[in-house]
């Protein structure tokens, strides 16, 4: 059985992350402070009022439905956004006798993002409820969804790249035939907390898209696959903030932009390696570059002839020999399952899965928008049983006051699951 998270936020500015946050201290706050109830008593049915309501709702939602339709049960909406901005006109028009309003959504999956709730959705006087209705998942989707059909064997240039014992597994794609574009996928965007990213002119701004597998996150071909490598002789610990750790610091340099990288030997067997690699214009490494708890990644800008690597952006403590990083994007090294690589000049997806059943879940979260957010004008706003999945930011932004969130699955997100500040508002 799946174990469910109940969070109840009421304090002003509570931010969580709720199932597929990839950030790990918010999954430490919980552990320390969010009590886990058995699976038994997470197990949330609708009392019989609730399905009197879904029953009779305001307006019905189907995937087949049509958004010239009326809305009811035998004309639904084919959008949740066309659903919207009927009870938008509802809400303008409604009186004190008009106390809820219920939005009915079938099953199915919606490709809806960017959904936002303000004061126009609801009012102090009636409150709005958006509820699955009928069997089945309803699912709000920022993805797209793949199946095994769409890859294929990859071709003999590629295949002389690989790993001999990976080439007859990897799958390659064609994302441009699927209509996606540069846009679709993203720049790769400097993870860790004390990424200096923010102080260069070219970085990204947007999260990349992740690789989704059976709803587990698929891991960019990294080398090595499971450790790290040393840092070696440093011959330059580039511009940082912390010149002569442990102290003192240098202020000036949190002004500065476009700062110098820094300058480190590789060994012989990780140089070898490393220049084996056909195409490195975007390779990047992860790593904790001066101390153990400062993580941090970096495009690589050379790999130097005196077996030296030279990263794009500085390390805010600099470069100390025996710190340890690993080297990811590199399509050389997708040798083991789970690991995927894109060519994002040319819009290919690389792929090595973990298994070739053809009913297993492929998403790449392609959306740069919340799917739901409930801005802080919003009211009275109830999300109940949807699945929330595919997005590369928050899931559900919740920033209003006596909203609900409730019976929800939210995973896939690249940031929060759920994002809750605001005031009196609850997650169940």
């Amino acid at each position: 059985m799946k174990k469910k998270i109940i969070i109840s936020a009421v304090s002003v500015g509570l931010a969580l992350a709720v199932i597929g946050a990839s950030v790990g201290t918010y999954m430490s706050y919980i552990k320390k402070y969010v009590p886990i109830a058995r699976p038994s008593a997470l197990a949330c049915t609708k009392s019989d009022s609730q399905k009197e309501l879904i029953k009779n709702a305001d307006f019905y939602v189907s995937v087949n439905g049509d958004d010239n339709g009326d809305g009811t049960l035998e004309k639904p909406f084919q959008t949740i956004q066309r659903a919207q901005q009927a009870v938008r006109e509802a809400v303008a028009n409604s009186n004190e006798s008009k106390p809820s309003i219920t939005v009915a959504i079938m099953a199915g999956t919606y490709y809806e993002t960017g959904i936002a709730f303000d004061e126009r959705d609801s009012s102090k006087s009636t409150s709005v409820t958006y509820t699955s209705y009928g069997d089945g998942e309803v699912i709000l989707c920022g993805g797209k969804i793949l199946t095994f059909e769409d890859f294929s064997s990859v071709d003999s240039e590629t295949a002389k790249r690989l790993n001999s014992q990976a080439a007859n597994k990897v799958k390659m794609i064609d994302l441009k035939k699927h209509g996606l574009t540069k846009s679709d996928y993203g720049k790769i965007k400097a993870t860790g907390g004390f990424n200096t990213e923010e102080y260069y002119d070219d970085a990204a701004t947007e999260n990349p898209c992740e690789l989704f597998f059976n709803d587990k996150r698929m891991t960019i071909a990294r080398y090595p696959n499971d450790s790290y490598i040393t840092v070696g002789k440093v011959s330059d610990i580039g511009d940082c903030y912390e010149p002569n750790a442990p102290a003192p610091v240098d202020e000036s340099w949190l002004e500065r932009r476009n700062q110098r990288g820094g300058t480190f030997a590789l060994d012989k067997d990780a140089y070898s390696r490393v220049k084996s690699w056909q195409n490195t214009d975007d390779l990047w490494s992860f790593g904790y570059f001066y101390w153990d708890w400062a993580d941090m990644s970096t495009p690589i800008k050379s790999i130097n002839d005196d077996k030296t690597i030279t990263t794009e952006y500085c390390s805010k403590y600099g470069f100390k020999e025996g710190g340890y990083y690993y080297f990811f994007n590199v399509l050389e090294e997708l040798d083991i399952p789970g690991e995927y690589y894109i060519d994002r000049d040319n819009g290919i997806l690389y792929f090595y899965p973990p298994d070739e059943n053809a009913d297993s879940k492929i998403m790449l979260s392609t959306s740069n928008e919340n799917i739901i957010s409930i801005t802080e004008k919003a009211s009275n706003i109830t999300v109940d049983g949807l699945t929330l999945q595919g997005t590369r930011t928050d899931a559900l932004n919740v920033a209003g006051e006596n909203c609900k969130i409730v019976n929800c699955t939210v995973k896939n997100a690249a940031e929060c699951g759920i994002n809750v500040s605001g005031r009196n508002n609850l997650v169940e």
